[in-house]
């Protein structure tokens, strides 16, 4: 088996540890969101919209932490989260005018996608082609719908 490459590796421990930090900040969110329950004596705090985002942050943060080990251990399910997860940050990045975390996310698409790196993954080029296609358009639909509901 070839070694990883380098850039892989980087963003495998970048992955991990915005996973990581991401996690334990939502954490504490969804504590303290279930503390001010208590304490008002709402039933539900996560059914708000503050607790729905957090909600949604959170299991972002655990699929980056899924994409980064699957990068580390070189399998494709790791470049599809990766990949979908870049994706759906570089289409939130237009939909809210962030358009260095865009271009930045636009970068490391162009990276995973490189023949070399994505054959290291097993990945064939219509395979990266199709999730390019399927994910930026579930993302932007998906963005732009909760662009447009708040």
């Amino acid at each position: 088996m070839k070694d990883r490459p380098l850039g892989v590796t980087v963003l495998s421990v970048l992955g991990l540890g915005y996973g990581l930090t991401f996690g334990v900040r939502n954490g504490i969110r969804l504590l303290s969101l279930a503390a001010y329950g208590s304490v008002t004596g709402w039933w539900n705090p996560l059914l708000t919209l503050s607790g729905l985002l957090v909600l949604l942050d959170t299991a972002a943060a655990g699929l980056y932490l899924v994409g980064a080990v699957g990068l580390w251990l070189r399998r494709s399910w790791g470049w599809h989260v990766s990949y979908f997860l870049l994706l759906s940050t570089a289409t939130w990045g237009v939909v809210e005018r962030a358009y260095l975390s865009s271009g930045v996310s636009v970068l490391i698409v162009l990276y995973l996608a490189r023949p070399s790196v994505r054959e290291s993954f097993g990945v064939s080029k219509e395979s990266a082609l199709g999730a390019t296609v399927v994910w930026t358009a579930l993302t932007g639909v998906f963005w732009l719908g909760l662009n447009l509901a708040f």
